[in-house]
Protein backbone atom coordinates (compact mmCIF):
# COMPACT_ATOMS: atom_id res chain seq x y z
CA UNK A 1 0.00 0.00 0.00
CA UNK A 2 1.37 3.36 -0.95
CA UNK A 3 0.81 6.53 0.94
CA UNK A 4 0.72 9.76 -1.02
CA UNK A 5 1.54 12.83 0.90
CA UNK A 6 1.37 16.32 -0.48
CA UNK A 7 3.22 19.11 1.13
CA UNK A 8 1.98 22.67 0.99
CA UNK A 9 4.08 25.46 2.35
CA UNK A 10 2.63 27.69 5.02
CA UNK A 11 2.86 30.61 2.61
CA UNK A 12 0.96 28.74 -0.15
CA UNK A 13 -1.67 27.63 2.38
CA UNK A 14 -2.17 31.21 3.58
CA UNK A 15 -2.32 32.57 0.03
CA UNK A 16 -4.98 29.96 -0.79
CA UNK A 17 -7.14 31.05 2.12
CA UNK A 18 -6.71 34.73 1.27
CA UNK A 19 -7.65 34.08 -2.37
CA UNK A 20 -10.75 32.10 -1.33
CA UNK A 21 -11.90 34.78 1.13
CA UNK A 22 -11.06 37.82 -1.01
CA UNK A 23 -13.77 40.35 -1.74
CA UNK A 24 -13.11 41.60 -5.23
CA UNK A 25 -14.36 44.57 -7.19
CA UNK A 26 -17.09 42.31 -8.63
CA UNK A 27 -18.95 42.81 -5.35
CA UNK A 28 -19.68 46.44 -6.27
CA UNK A 29 -23.44 45.86 -6.65
CA UNK A 30 -23.69 44.30 -3.18
CA UNK A 31 -21.61 47.10 -1.68
CA UNK A 32 -23.77 49.73 -3.40
CA UNK A 33 -26.99 48.13 -2.08
CA UNK A 34 -25.42 47.83 1.37
CA UNK A 35 -24.32 51.48 1.28
CA UNK A 36 -27.86 52.52 0.36
CA UNK A 37 -29.22 50.54 3.33
CA UNK A 38 -26.69 52.12 5.67
CA UNK A 39 -27.46 55.62 4.34
CA UNK A 40 -31.21 55.06 4.87
CA UNK A 41 -30.56 53.69 8.35
CA UNK A 42 -28.39 56.68 9.28
CA UNK A 43 -30.83 59.16 7.78
CA UNK A 44 -33.58 57.66 9.93
CA UNK A 45 -31.48 57.57 13.09
CA UNK A 46 -29.42 60.75 12.77
CA UNK A 47 -31.30 62.96 10.28
CA UNK A 48 -29.86 66.29 9.27
CA UNK A 49 -26.53 65.76 11.04
CA UNK A 50 -25.39 63.15 8.48
CA UNK A 51 -23.71 64.63 5.41
CA UNK A 52 -22.77 61.44 3.58
CA UNK A 53 -22.14 57.71 3.92
CA UNK A 54 -19.12 56.39 2.00
CA UNK A 55 -17.38 53.08 1.52
CA UNK A 56 -14.20 53.17 3.52
CA UNK A 57 -11.20 51.55 5.09
CA UNK A 58 -11.16 47.75 4.87
CA UNK A 59 -12.49 47.51 1.35
CA UNK A 60 -10.31 50.34 0.08
CA UNK A 61 -7.23 48.76 1.68
CA UNK A 62 -8.11 45.28 0.35
CA UNK A 63 -8.67 43.89 3.87
CA UNK A 64 -12.33 42.93 3.45
CA UNK A 65 -13.07 39.19 3.53
CA UNK A 66 -16.08 36.93 2.96
CA UNK A 67 -16.13 35.41 6.45
CA UNK A 68 -15.57 38.61 8.36
CA UNK A 69 -16.24 42.29 7.80
CA UNK A 70 -17.22 42.97 4.21
CA UNK A 71 -16.64 46.70 4.33
CA UNK A 72 -16.42 49.79 6.49
CA UNK A 73 -18.85 52.62 5.91
CA UNK A 74 -17.77 56.04 7.10
CA UNK A 75 -20.73 58.08 8.29
CA UNK A 76 -19.77 61.73 7.91
CA UNK A 77 -21.37 64.10 10.40
CA UNK A 78 -21.63 67.82 9.82
CA UNK A 79 -19.02 70.06 11.42
CA UNK A 80 -21.82 72.19 12.84
CA UNK A 81 -23.54 69.25 14.52
CA UNK A 82 -24.12 70.26 18.11
CA UNK A 83 -23.26 66.76 19.30
CA UNK A 84 -19.86 65.61 20.49
CA UNK A 85 -18.43 62.57 18.67
CA UNK A 86 -18.89 60.43 21.80
CA UNK A 87 -22.62 61.21 21.78
CA UNK A 88 -22.84 60.56 18.03
CA UNK A 89 -21.20 57.14 18.48
CA UNK A 90 -23.46 56.23 21.40
CA UNK A 91 -26.63 57.51 19.68
CA UNK A 92 -25.80 55.48 16.56
CA UNK A 93 -25.10 52.38 18.64
CA UNK A 94 -28.34 52.74 20.62
CA UNK A 95 -30.34 53.40 17.45
CA UNK A 96 -29.00 50.29 15.73
CA UNK A 97 -29.65 48.31 18.92
CA UNK A 98 -33.29 49.52 19.04
CA UNK A 99 -33.72 48.27 15.46
CA UNK A 100 -32.74 44.77 16.61
CA UNK A 101 -29.58 44.61 14.49
CA UNK A 102 -27.36 43.39 17.38
CA UNK A 103 -24.51 45.89 17.05
CA UNK A 104 -21.06 45.06 18.41
CA UNK A 105 -18.81 47.80 19.77
CA UNK A 106 -15.35 47.89 18.29
CA UNK A 107 -12.63 50.41 19.07
CA UNK A 108 -13.82 53.18 16.70
CA UNK A 109 -16.56 51.39 14.76
CA UNK A 110 -19.85 49.61 15.33
CA UNK A 111 -20.18 46.20 13.65
CA UNK A 112 -23.67 45.45 12.29
CA UNK A 113 -25.05 42.34 10.58
CA UNK A 114 -27.45 43.78 7.99
CA UNK A 115 -28.43 40.44 6.47
CA UNK A 116 -26.36 40.57 3.28
CA UNK A 117 -23.15 41.23 5.14
CA UNK A 118 -21.46 42.26 8.34
CA UNK A 119 -20.25 45.84 8.06
CA UNK A 120 -18.48 48.30 10.31
CA UNK A 121 -20.04 51.73 10.79
CA UNK A 122 -17.51 54.47 11.45
CA UNK A 123 -19.01 57.72 12.75
CA UNK A 124 -16.74 60.59 11.72
CA UNK A 125 -16.98 64.31 12.40
CA UNK A 126 -14.80 66.76 10.50
CA UNK A 127 -13.42 69.29 12.95
CA UNK A 128 -13.48 72.22 10.53
CA UNK A 129 -14.35 72.93 6.92
CA UNK A 130 -10.81 74.11 6.16
CA UNK A 131 -8.84 71.13 7.46
CA UNK A 132 -8.63 67.38 6.86
CA UNK A 133 -8.60 66.59 10.57
CA UNK A 134 -11.46 64.38 11.69
CA UNK A 135 -12.70 63.23 15.03
CA UNK A 136 -13.50 59.60 15.88
CA UNK A 137 -14.64 58.10 19.15
CA UNK A 138 -12.64 55.29 20.74
CA UNK A 139 -15.04 53.25 22.85
CA UNK A 140 -12.09 51.27 24.21
CA UNK A 141 -10.33 54.41 25.45
CA UNK A 142 -13.53 56.31 26.21
CA UNK A 143 -12.38 59.46 24.43
CA UNK A 144 -12.29 61.29 21.11
CA UNK A 145 -9.37 60.82 18.74
CA UNK A 146 -8.28 63.35 16.13
CA UNK A 147 -6.86 61.99 12.88
CA UNK A 148 -6.64 62.50 9.12
CA UNK A 149 -8.71 59.70 7.57
CA UNK A 150 -7.50 60.42 4.05
CA UNK A 151 -3.97 59.54 5.11
CA UNK A 152 -5.14 56.25 6.67
CA UNK A 153 -6.50 54.94 3.38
Amino acid sequence: MSSVSSSVSASDYLHGILAREAVGREHTALLTRTGEKIAALCDGLCGKDVIEVTLGGGYEKGLANRSGILADYAIWFHTRSGKRISHIYEDLYEGVLRLGLSPVRRDVTIAVDIGDAIVDLLPVKKLSMISDIHELYSSRRGKAISTNLSQHV
